[in-house]
């Protein structure tokens, strides 16, 4: 896997929430030979025991049931572990999300954005009202989700200062996760800290847009201060997320007003994409970078 990638012209990988146990001895193995270099690890890395597929919200740090949180924590601090065993700088994770008993709050927005495509989300005032009151749903909610999730993270961020490794907090892309896209700025700004950052998902990012809730660049606005990576990814009109870059709809340059040379651009891409995709994706973020390095 990591030969695979290493032959394509990369110098560095993230791990991935679909990493089996089965295949750590295989990554030791290639970093220490010098295969690759390994800059962040995103949880669940690797999978807890028993998993065989990419589970990224199999525990979540803000869930009501107190085994749920000690078991994210759990994995979580292993991960961490982890990630100083391939000599990680970063690692991803989610924050969880608010549940609801029966229906999720999100179904009449789903069945009105099918009966009304190309409708503006922004513009479009019935769609507006409903979306109003699923998100009036969530945050009468979030609260005692909210409560849960800070306790998690005071309990892994400690875990993570002695590391060495920075927690990358991902905004994510459906209405019901956490924190919503106007609480992760004050997050941000709570935990905010050498080991704490913000990690950017544009194709999230543009599904929240597409939801009418922020657009990218008001996201970019409001958090691209703490930004300290990025998954890179494209998104279709036809809802199909981690395409090469250039097969969708997302505006990247915005993205690169808030990112350094230094900034770990990830391409996050489907098990789909082919070579040529991968490295005409590679190609345009280096000749990006190169340009942002010089001025």
């Amino acid at each position: 896997m990591l030969e695979e990638i290493a032959d394509l012209g990369f110098e560095w990988t993230e791990l991935s929430h679909g990493v089996r146990i089965s295949l750590v001895p295989g990554i030791h193995k290639a970093v220490k030979e010098g295969i690759i270099k390994v800059i962040s690890v995103h949880n669940f890395c690797p999978l807890p025991h028993g998993t065989q597929h990419a589970a990224p919200n199999l525990y979540e740090p803000a869930s009501l049931d107190e085994r749920e949180r000690k078991q994210w924590l759990k994995y979580s601090i292993r991960t961490l572990e982890f990630g100083n065993e391939v000599g990680a700088k970063y690692a991803v994770i989610h924050l969880g999300s608010v549940h609801f008993f029966w229906k999720g709050v999100a179904d009449k927005i789903h069945k009105y954005r099918d009966n009304n495509k190309g409708a503006d989300p922004f513009v479009d005032n019935r769609y507006q009202k409903l979306l109003g009151k699923a998100l009036d749903k969530i945050r009468r909610k979030k609260k005692k989700h909210m409560d849960l999730l800070r306790a998690s993270l005071d309990e892994l961020v400690p875990y993570a200062e002695q590391s060495g490794i920075m927690l990358g907090f991902e905004n994510r892309e459906d209405l019901e996760e956490l924190p919503m896209d106007e609480d992760m700025p004050d997050l941000l700004e709570e935990y905010m800290g050498p080991n704490v950052g913000y990690w950017y998902d544009p194709g999230h990012s543009q599904e929240k847009s597409d939801y009418g809730v922020m657009t990218p660049e008001e996201n970019l606005r409001l958090t691209g201060k703490h930004l300290e990576g990025v998954h890179f990814q494209d998104y279709t009109e036809e809802g199909k997320g981690h395409r090469a870059l250039g097969e969708g709809v997302i505006d990247f340059d915005p993205i690169f007003n808030y990112i350094n040379p230094d900034t770990p651009c990830i391409l996050e891409l489907t098990p789909s994409a082919t070579s040529e995709g991968i490295l005409r994706s590679k190609k345009y973020l280096e000749e990006k970078l190169y340009k942002k390095a010089e001025g």
